[in-house]
C-alpha cells in the first residue's frame, strides 16, 4: 500500500473513530421513564423530596421519582396557579390558595401533603381567606400565618403543622411596625423573603420584618417580651441581599445585619450590647463568629450599588474595626469559607 493511501485511510479511520466517541459523549442520555397528560401542563415543580407537582386542567396531579407513574390526583384543585402553590421548607407540605385575588368570598387556604396528595387541613375554621406568606415555626411544631381575614383585616396566626389547630391569633402583630412585602404577580404579595424568626429558647421567639424594630415573642401565646428600635431605611430582608440573623452559641447575643453595619442585641431583654456599631462598606452578606472577633463579608445591594466588596473583623466586645485590610479584588461569591480548630467554637450565616 501507498504510504500517503496508508496514513490517510489510518486518518480517516481516526477520525471517524473519533466522531463516535465524541457523538457517543454528547447523546442524549436515555431518560429512565418518560409521562404523558391527557391536559396540557400549567407548571411542573420539583420538591424538597424529588416529589413532582404539576398542574393541569384535570387538577393537582402527584408523579412518583422513582417510577415517573402519577401517585394522585387532587381533581378539585384545578389550574392552580404556580404563585399560588408554596411548598413549606423542611415539610412534605404545601400551602395553596384557591380562589380569585385577595378578598374573594369563596377564597381558602389549603394545606396539602404532596408526597401522598391528601389534604391536611384548610383556613374556614380559623377565619382567613388567604395567606401572605407563612414562616415555620419547628420548635413549637407550628406554623405563623400572615393572613387576610374574611373582614378584610391582616393579622398573624399561629396553627399546629399537621393539624392547623389554633393556637393563638393577634390583629395587632404588626401594629405600627407594617412588615415587608414582595410582590410576586400582579395579585400575589408574600412576606417571605424577610429576616426568619430566630429562637432563643425552645418558647421564644425574636423577629425583624420591618425598618423600625426587632422584636420578642412568646411563640406559644403571642406575647410580645420586649421591642427594640432599629431604623433603616429598608428592612434587613434576604430579598435584599442581607444575611440571616446570627445567635451565638451560648445564646447571649444575637447579631443582625442592617443597612450598613451589624448591630449585637442580648436576647434576653433587647439591649445592644454595642452602643453604636462602625458604618461599613456596603451590606453585609455573610457574619462568622470566630476566636478572634466578628468576621463579616460585604458588599453592593444585588443591583449593584450602594457598596463595595469587603471583608473586615469586628471585636466582639465593642462592634469597632480590628482590621479592614484594602482588599480592592475580593469576589462577591461565593461566600467566605472560615476553618478554625476543632476545638475552638465556630459559627457561621450565609
Amino acid at each position: 500500500m501507498h504510504p500517503s493511501r496508508s496514513l490517510k485511510t489510518t486518518c480517516a479511520v481516526a477520525l471517524a473513530a473519533t466522531i463516535i466517541m465524541v457523538s457517543a459523549v454528547f447523546a442524549a442520555p436515555t431518560p429512565n421513564w418518560n409521562i404523558k397528560f391527557e391536559k396540557d401542563i400549567k407548571w411542573l415543580s420539583l420538591m424538597e423530596t424529588g416529589h413532582l407537582v404539576a398542574s393541569t386542567d384535570k387538577g393537582l396531579i402527584g408523579i412518583d421519582p422513582a417510577t415517573g407513574e402519577v401517585a394522585w390526583t387532587m381533581e378539585d384543585l384545578k389550574n392552580i396557579k404556580q404563585d399560588r402553590f408554596d411548598p413549606i421548607p423542611f415539610t412534605q407540605f404545601a400551602v395553596i390558595q384557591k380562589g380569585k385575588g385577595f378578598l374573594g368570598a369563596h377564597n381558602r387556604m389549603i394545606v396539602i401533603d404532596y408526597v401522598t396528595g391528601v389534604e391536611k387541613w384548610n383556613s374556614d375554621k380559623l377565619g382567613i381567606t388567604s395567606s401572605m406568606g407563612q414562616f415555620l415555626l419547628p420548635e413549637i411544631h407550628a406554623l405563623m400565618i400572615y393572613g387576610i381575614h374574611q373582614k378584610g383585616k391582616k393579622w398573624v396566626q399561629v396553627v399546629e403543622l399537621e393539624t392547623g389547630e389554633l393556637i393563638w391569633e393577634n390583629k395587632d402583630f404588626f401594629k405600627k411596625r407594617n412588615p415587608q412585602v414582595f410582590q410576586l404577580s400582579a395579585s400575589k404579595q408574600t412576606l417571605i423573603g424577610n429576616q426568619e424568626p430566630v429562637f432563643d429558647t425552645d418558647e421564644t421567639m425574636i423577629t425583624f420584618m420591618n425598618k423600625k424594630a426587632i422584636r420578642k415573642w412568646n411563640a406559644k401565646t403571642g406575647e410580645l417580651m420586649w421591642e427594640t428600635e432599629i431604623k433603616c431605611k429598608v428592612a434587613p430582608a434576604l430579598t435584599y441581599g442581607y444575611c440571616p440573623m446570627l445567635l451565638s452559641d451560648d445564646v447571649s447575643t444575637l447579631y443582625i445585619a442592617a443597612e450598613k453595619s451589624v448591630f449585637a442585641i442580648r436576647p434576653t431583654d433587647g439591649s445592644l450590647v454595642w452602643e453604636k456599631p462602625d458604618k461599613l462598606k456596603g451590606l453585609v452578606y455573610q457574619i462568622s463568629i470566630v476566636p478572634q472577633g466578628i468576621l463579616v463579608k460585604g458588599g453592593p445591594n444585588p443591583e449593584g450599588k450602594h457598596g463595595d466588596p469587603f471583608m473586615m473583623l469586628l471585636d466582639a466586645s465593642t462592634g469597632k474595626k480590628m482590621w479592614d485590610p484594602p482588599w480592592t479584588d475580593i469576589l462577591v461569591h461565593p461566600p467566605m469559607q472560615v476553618e478554625v480548630p476543632q476545638d475552638e467554637a465556630r459559627r457561621s450565616t450565609v
